[in-house]
């Protein structure tokens, strides 16, 4: 049993960089490019952990759904590159084969 449905998230490859794709935010909050995605989780983290240290609980718990739907949006865009690199071919060079770390 899956622990976590990919729900498609990928907007656009880069033929030059397969691994900075243009990536849909879950929730909608527009496209960025994945490496974008990955500094947002650490500046999300940080500004939690911030939070949580100064007792601003009620902000904190906001934070950690924001954090969590940025997560999630990194997981199913690294999902959905295993399922390109699995498939093989042209699309799926420049993918490195630790991509292929899928939740069973």
């Amino acid at each position: 049993m899956r622990l976590f449905e990919v729900e498609r998230v990928i907007h656009q490859i880069n033929p030059e960089d397969p691994m900075n794709p243009v990536v849909a935010t879950l929730g909608g909050a527009g496209t960025l490019p994945l490496k974008h995605l990955y500094k947002k989780a650490e500046r999300e983290s940080a500004d939690l952990a911030e939070e949580i240290a100064k007792g601003q609980f009620y902000q904190a718990a906001y934070h950690v759904k924001q954090l969590e739907n940025t997560l999630n949006t990194i997981r199913a865009a690294h999902l959905e590159l295993a399922a390109q690199r699995k498939k093989g071919g042209k699309s799926s060079r420049g993918i490195p084969p630790h991509m292929d770390m899928t939740e069973e």
